[in-house]
């Protein structure tokens, strides 16, 4: 299956007005990928504090995506979200994702979240499916 770039990702598409319009710093070396993220009280839920199907969206975000700029065709077959502590809106938050371990037909993967101050917000582990 050919995974195309229509550019409407809500996370990442650039042509999608209402999208987060992510932006990823790649590093191929260690199989990483990095995006920073400020969320404005539009992704909150309770009161200044950020949604938490928005951190885990991005999680899935950075782990999906590290593939697809490495040149593997995969989608997300398993996500898993751990929250540690609260993300506020209006600060910037790091979610990097990384590659674990890779097969011809699973990857397996996770990702950090990290607040301004450097704390650990959230951590996710992923399994994708090679199409």
């Amino acid at each position: 299956m050919e995974l195309l770039d229509d550019h409407m990702c809500f996370a990442c598409g650039e042509r999608n007005p209402e999208g987060l319009n992510l932006n990823f710093l790649l590093d191929t070396q260690n199989k990483t990928l990095t995006a920073k993220f400020t969320p404005s009280k539009k992704y909150q839920g309770f009161k200044d504090i950020v949604h938490g199907g928005i951190i885990a969206l991005i999680i899935d975000e950075v782990m999906a995506n590290l593939a697809f700029k490495l040149s593997i065709p995969a989608v997300t077959a398993e996500i898993s979200v751990k929250f540690i502590k609260p993300a506020l809106v209006n600060s910037e938050l790091t979610f990097t994702g990384k590659i674990k371990d890779d097969s011809k037909k699973i990857i397996f993967t996770e990702a950090s979240v990290t607040n301004a101050e450097g704390s650990l917000v959230a951590t996710g582990t992923g399994k994708l499916l090679v199409v």
